[in-house]
């Protein structure tokens, strides 16, 4: 059940407002950075200080306000693209003739977005011992920081789309280019975050 509230049903929400209000690329990828506040800051809760972290080198690494600023940084950008706009841009290249087309109910997408959220509130609210509550600070700069991102997607043009052609030749540059975006974005900060490099250039990176 943790899984699906965590991680299925989110995806199919974020997908419908995709679908619905007709958005592009780097609007799906804000979208997604909220699901890597939902995901890290409510139900893990790896976000803050002193919250347990799962990579060491981060734990104390470039806290501003008990918020560890590299580790946010990185798992935010993280779960956007591999949680959310990955899988998403899959499907739709997968079965284009329906990528258009949405999959719930306005009142089950509702209700499956509000289900997440309790959900999402009681976990951060009711941790284990080795994971103690959550504290309303850390909740207000969660509502801040996705405010402002959901701001954005709004603003931001609905361009490119994806999902809109099928038969895509196969082309090794495109593979090289994948694998060289996953260094680019998750490889490299976690060197940063081994070497400890100072967090004002984590943040400029």
């Amino acid at each position: 059940f943790a899984a699906t509230v965590g991680y299925v049903f989110p995806v199919l929400v974020i997908r419908e407002a995709f679908v619905r209000w007709k958005l592009g690329l780097m609007n799906l990828i804000l979208l997604g950075m909220i699901y890597g506040f939902y995901n890290e800051g409510l139900i893990a809760r790896t976000l803050f200080h002193p919250f347990p972290c799962p990579v060491r080198e981060f734990a104390t690494y470039g806290l501003l306000g008990n918020v560890r600023i590299p580790w946010t940084l990185t798992l935010i950008l993280t779960h956007a693209l591999h949680s959310v706009l990955y899988p998403i841009a899959f499907v739709q290249w997968l079965v284009p003739e329906h990528a258009q087309e949405p999959w719930l109910g306005r009142g089950t997408a509702w209700g499956l977005g509000i289900l997440c959220l309790l959900f999402g509130l009681m976990a951060f609210c009711n941790g284990p011992p080795e994971r103690p509550r959550g504290g309303l600070d850390h909740l207000l700069a969660m509502a801040a920081a996705c405010g402002l991102l959901l701001l954005l997607s709004g603003r931001l043009p609905p361009l490119p789309r994806i999902g809109q052609r099928a038969g895509t030749p196969f082309r090794w540059k495109l593979v090289a280019a994948g694998m060289g975006l996953y260094g680019f974005l998750l490889l490299l900060p976690f060197t940063f975050g081994t070497w400890r490099i100072h967090p004002l250039l984590f943040v400029a990176y």
